[in-house]
């Protein structure tokens, strides 16, 4: 019995080492293998996040951007209302009528009676006829009678106000003027007379009158 201790004592030195060398090979695995998982979930959440990752460039950190990519889209305007005042015709002496949105008429004062006296004389006239349509307009002026004394009374159309060019220099006598058209919006007429129809204003053609349309174009 004394001789088997030895061997006994021998055999549980060697369980023990052993089961050492099992319970730490098994510890090692269980280290590995949680590294390897930790690595893994650190792969999965690398590839899946949205939040730009940090580069790191020569010492230099840049953080990437999201490329902007233009759209088709066009942004919608609205067109301003188009003009529907009626036009505007004031006069100093003479008359204005008749104005639609259109057009009118305007004609020497008495129209269709003489404008000035046969000898009694009304005082030399300076009748000054503006016209004003939508900006984006013009005007159209048409004589349709045309009598004026010859030798000492005027019309004259202005393209525009008095400032601007003159579409009908200053005409007399008895022969319908052509048509005139403005540049712009405005039109500007003026009549001026000495004050009194003498001889040499003819019997045949008397009254001494005037008249014209304008029209919007």
């Amino acid at each position: 019995m004394v001789l088997f201790l030895p061997l006994f004592f021998k055999l549980v030195i060697v369980c023990e080492v052993i089961l050492y060398l099992i319970v730490g090979a098994k510890f090692f695995v269980s280290k590995a293998l949680l590294m390897k998982k930790e690595k893994f979930r650190n792969f999965i959440r690398g590839t899946t996040s949205t939040t730009p990752q940090a580069i790191t460039t020569n010492a230099v950190t840049t953080i990437p951007t999201t490329e902007i990519v233009p759209t088709n889209e066009t942004t919608m305007t609205t067109a301003a209302p188009a003009c529907l005042d009626a036009p505007t015709c004031t006069n100093s002496c003479g008359v204005c009528m008749d104005v639609t949105s259109s057009g009118g008429t305007i004609q020497s004062r008495n129209f269709p009676d003489d404008y000035d006296g046969y000898g009694n004389g009304f005082g030399p006239l300076d009748c000054i006829f503006a016209i004003d349509v939508c900006p984006e307009k013009k005007i159209q002026l048409t004589f349709t009678q045309f009598v004026v004394e010859s030798c000492c009374d005027t019309v004259t159309v202005f393209d525009g106000t008095l400032t601007g060019g003159t579409l009908l220099p200053p005409t007399t006598g008895y022969t319908i003027p052509s048509s005139s058209t403005t540049t712009s919006n405005k039109m500007t007429i003026t009549f001026k007379t000495d004050g009194n129809n003498n001889a040499l204003f003819p019997e045949s053609l008397r009254p001494g009158k005037w008249q014209a349309t304008f029209t919007v174009v």
